[in-house]
């Protein structure tokens, strides 16, 4: 029934614990955490599509670039979150990230003319 804020609730958790992992890690060179994070991801994902038979290659080159462009801004988010705990503490980075909200509803506006309301969300 509301499996879509158990797993946000889920994920909310991962990302608090990653926060604290990395800040642990502050002396680590932030391209080694990334290249942590991108191998496994990609084993992963491409092991879980492949389990649940959902791997399939993209219907158009605009797919296929869509995706090339979300890697690249992850890629860019998760630098740019390494670099910021080594340099500052958890909270006041956690803090920041909390505007992701904000952020996402604009977006969520601007480019899919999803406009959010009070029964909606």
């Amino acid at each position: 029934m509301h499996i879509g804020a158990g797993l946000a609730f889920s994920s909310m958790l991962c990302i608090a614990i990653t926060i604290i992992m990395m800040r642990f890690l502050q002396n680590v060179y932030h391209g080694l955490i990334n290249l942590v994070f991108g191998v496994w991801g990609a084993l992963q994902t491409t092991l879980l599509a492949v389990a649940l038979g959902v791997l399939e290659y993209p219907h158009d080159l605009q797919d296929a670039l869509l995706m090339m462009a979300t890697g690249v801004v992850f890629f860019m988010g998760q630098t740019f979150l390494a670099l910021a705990l080594q340099f500052e503490e958890a909270g006041p980075v956690s803090l920041v990230r909390t505007s992701e909200v904000v952020f996402a509803f604009i977006w969520q506006f601007l480019f899919l003319k999803v406009s959010p309301d009070i029964f909606r969300y």
